[in-house]
Formats: structure tokens, C-alpha cells, sequence
């Protein structure tokens, strides 16, 4: 299991933005064939855990972002006034 995270980890580390967009891409197409079988009677329930799934992994990664941009935006900050003076 290791050695499969280790790979894992360097597939991730080599991937470009278009293979990233390839994945989500690949994965809402997934989502939407599940989608497509779940009977009536349980598409609210299946919904529901979708939504609270969705919500639960995009905001840490959302905030991450911004914390990102953020920094920059400090960075990008400091360094403008530093070059005044």
C-alpha cells in the first residue's frame, strides 16, 4: 500500500492542468451514469449525500485556494512596497 501512494503521489505531482480537467471531466461523466440508474424513490436521498459529499470536499480545497491567492497577494504586496522605498 505504501509503494501504491508513493506512485501515487508522483503521478499527482507530474500532472498537467489539462490531465486534471480530463479527471474531473471523467469523474462528473461517472456521477451522471450512476445518476442515470438510481430509481425514483431514492434520487432525493442519493441527492442529498451527493450535495453534503460535494460540500464537504470542495470547501477545504476552495479555502486552501484562496489561502494560496491570498499569500501571493501579500507577497506581490510586500514586494511592491519594498521597491517604493
Amino acid at each position: 500500500m505504501k509503494r501504491l501512494t508513493t506512485f501515487a503521489r508522483e503521478f499527482k505531482n507530474d500532472m498537467t492542468i489539462i490531465d486534471i480537467a480530463l479527471l474531473k471531466t471523467s469523474v462528473i461523466a461517472l456521477g451522471l451514469l450512476i445518476g442515470m440508474v438510481v430509481p425514483g424513490k431514492l434520487k432525493k436521498k442519493t441527492a442529498t449525500c451527493a450535495s453534503l459529499v460535494f460540500l464537504l470536499s470542495s470547501g477545504p480545497l476552495t479555502a486552501k485556494f484562496a489561502g494560496k491567492i491570498l499569500e501571493e497577494i501579500d507577497l506581490d504586496k510586500n514586494e511592491y512596497e519594498n521597491d517604493i522605498y
